[in-house]
């Protein structure tokens, strides 16, 4: 399990209907992102990757809404703002 600093907090995203919360992870780090999908999957979770702010987008675009957006802020072509 990842440590959080102190004052930190944590997230909880429910279960709707039966199904894992989805979250959509977007980083522009090809090791970062698949690390921390790999750890919200193994927690349960339905994860979306995108690797910068268009990619995101595109992905919001979807029907599927996430439950949860992770957010790098400093990304190319499109950044977190």
């Amino acid at each position: 399990m990842m440590g959080f600093p102190p004052g930190g907090h944590v997230l909880t995203v429910r279960v709707a209907m039966g199904r894992p919360a989805r979250i959509l992870l977007v980083e522009d780090d090809a090791d970062i992102r698949g690390a921390v999908a790999e750890v919200l999957e193994e927690e349960g979770y339905e994860v979306v990757c995108a690797g910068n702010g268009e990619e995101a987008l595109a992905a919001l675009a979807s029907p599927a809404e996430p439950s949860a957006i992770l957010l790098d802020l400093s990304m190319p072509v499109m950044d977190g703002w």
